[in-house]
């Protein structure tokens, strides 16, 4: 039976090599995850408008990319294990290298030999600059020196804050939330790195069209007085380098001072995407350059909640219309010019994208059917290394704070005097450590605070 198996799995066509075919929307690199993050002894799933990809290390330490399929029965191999270097299903025990190969079938007999058809492609995977990058593309067309590299942070003294997370809405809704500057002063008022309404005015933008690669502007925040036409304050450029970065970068008197912030994306599914956000600089406060990595993502978490139950709801309201964009919004030139540019950027060269909704143009898809989960845990946390940490951390705080409440509360019962009292200042105390532990573990995991209806 294993033989005749064998034999018809063999006449069957040999799989298409690499996942993007001829679609041109798949045929880029694309930004998945920091480096830092992933767990160097197990897989990692990602995916790419819903194809999955599994990450993980060799025996050599070499960071490898396969299809997240095992080619047996279709169970995800990262849903398996990395043993020796290599990854097995954890269905049937298949076993591939980071090549593909598959190395081991443990249910065929000793005189049959592995299936051709058993092993995969890899796919093209890079590390630029601690930003791992895979190929959607046909294998033949990647070419590394088509990812995005920024020459200023291998500046001296040059350091980043890099944060990833996942966001229940597609890119195209979240390319146009970062290019929005307008919002900034409104949305995100008063909070740390956001803005402040009476900031809030007009702007103005000189834009250069790039074609196919995206779109650069300059643009000024423009303040009124009273007796005057207006004033202009400093400025900054902001590039599209299509599909998958908006790039801030600031100017500043002293050259030799460096800042901006790269905000990269990557569609998980036309309706679904992840943020892959890296702020730089060279003169960051010493109370920046201190804080741990996992209390800035609070901070990132609660800035990017701010923008989500708007951004869903928009999306939602889009998603219900059937008229295009120019039919239904009242954009000004005062504020909404790169948004614009985004979405005629669309019309002109990625309408045939799932779900893509240009200025003129929509190809509308259905929404993903998988629940989306949008607490901070499912988002963030779970694919964050610092966080992750961090959140074990606490819960051991917690439980051993609650023993040492415990502890000294018996310890309070059963004492007098001077001990008693010694006693219950412990338990007071381990009482305090625990609602601690308690507000950061809430901080790492709970949901938004303006939850609204979620799909």
């Amino acid at each position: 039976m294993i033989e005749s198996l064998r034999d018809d799995v063999e006449t069957l066509p040999a799989p298409s090599k690499g996942a993007g075919g001829n679609a041109p929307h798949r045929a880029h690199w694309f930004p998945v995850a920091f480096e830092v993050d992933l767990d160097p002894a197990a897989p990692t799933r990602v995916t790419v408008f819903g194809t999955g990809y599994v990450l993980f290390r060799d025996a050599k330490g070499a960071l490898n990319c396969l299809p997240d399929r095992c080619p047996h029965r279709c169970a995800r191999l990262s849903d398996g294990r990395v043993e020796g270097g290599r990854i097995e299903c954890m269905y049937h025990g298949w076993t591939f290298d980071g090549e593909g190969t598959c190395a081991r079938i443990p249910q065929l007999a000793p005189d049959q030999s592995i299936p051709r058809r058993a092993n995969l492609d890899a796919i093209p995977l890079e590390i630029v600059q601690g930003i791992v990058w895979i190929w959607g593309g046909p294998i033949a067309d990647a070419d590394p020196e088509r990812i995005v590299r920024n020459p200023e942070l291998d500046r001296p003294g040059v350091k980043t804050i890099d944060y990833a997370t996942d966001l229940p809405y597609g890119q195209e809704a979240f390319v146009e939330n970062v290019l929005d500057f307008a919002h900034i002063h409104i949305a995100h008022d008063g909070a740390r790195g956001g803005g402040h309404r009476a900031h809030a005015g007009p702007l103005s933008f000189d834009v250069e069209d790039l074609g196919p690669r995206g779109f650069r502007a300059r643009f000024l925040s423009q303040t009124v007085d009273e007796g005057a036409s207006g004033a202009t304050t400093a400025g900054a450029t902001v590039t599209f380098d299509a599909p998958n970065l908006v790039h801030y970068v600031s100017t500043f008197d002293d050259e030799d001072r460096v800042g901006g912030l790269a905000l990269f994306s990557i569609p998980l599914e036309h309706d679904r995407c992840r943020m892959i956000y890296r702020a730089y600089g060279n003169a960051w406060p010493q109370r920046d350059l201190k804080r741990p990595r996992w209390r800035e993502h609070i901070y990132q978490m609660e800035l990017l909640e701010q923008d989500m139950a708007v951004v869903l709801g928009q999306t939602q309201e889009l998603r219900d219309e059937s008229r295009s964009l120019r039919d239904v919004w009242l954009p000004i030139k005062s504020s909404d010019q790169l948004v614009l540019q985004y979405r005629r950027w669309i019309d002109e060269h990625a309408a045939d994208t799932p779900g893509a909704l240009g200025w003129r143009t929509r190809n509308d898809v259905e929404p993903t059917r998988e629940p989306i989960r949008i607490d901070r845990f499912a988002l963030h946390t779970s694919q964050c290394r610092d966080c992750r940490a961090a959140l074990a951390l606490m819960k051991r705080v917690r439980s051993g704070a609650h023993a040492g409440a415990f502890g000294g509360l018996l310890a309070a019962a059963l004492l007098t005097g001077p001990l008693r009292i010694v006693a219950a200042l412990v338990a007071v105390g381990a009482l305090g450590a625990a609602a601690r532990a308690r507000r950061w573990i809430d901080a790492l995991t709970r949901g938004p605070r303006t939850a609204g209806t979620w799909r």
